[in-house]
């Protein structure tokens, strides 16, 4: 489980720091200033962790929206991933109940 949440965050920050690199591949409802990585809030990152948290099972975060084909296709790599992590945790619990069975 941490593991998965390590992985939402780090997909979160780089989302942010895509933004902050290039605004124009996201649109952020909130954003009344040109980003700077020197005046950046902490609120900032929060909300693309959430948006990072959101993709990870293909949902839709209200602030941040993707404006990009790149972004897109990062999240759509995220969602895969997510799914990929579900598929071996639950072969992971089968494979301990038929051990759990043999012994």
């Amino acid at each position: 489980m941490t593991f998965y949440v390590q992985i939402i965050l780090w997909f979160g920050l780089t989302y942010f720091y895509l933004w902050a690199i290039a605004p124009s591949v996201f649109s952020y409802d909130v954003a009344t200033v040109t980003p700077t990585l020197t005046m950046l809030p902490a609120r900032t990152k929060f909300d693309f962790i959430l948006f990072s948290a959101f993709q990870s099972v293909n949902g839709n975060y209200y602030r941040v929206h993707a404006n990009s084909i790149w972004v897109s296709l990062l999240a759509y790599f995220q969602t895969l991933f997510t799914i990929a992590l579900i598929a071996l945790f639950i072969a992971s619990y089968v494979n301990q109940q038929i051990n759990n069975r043999r012994a």
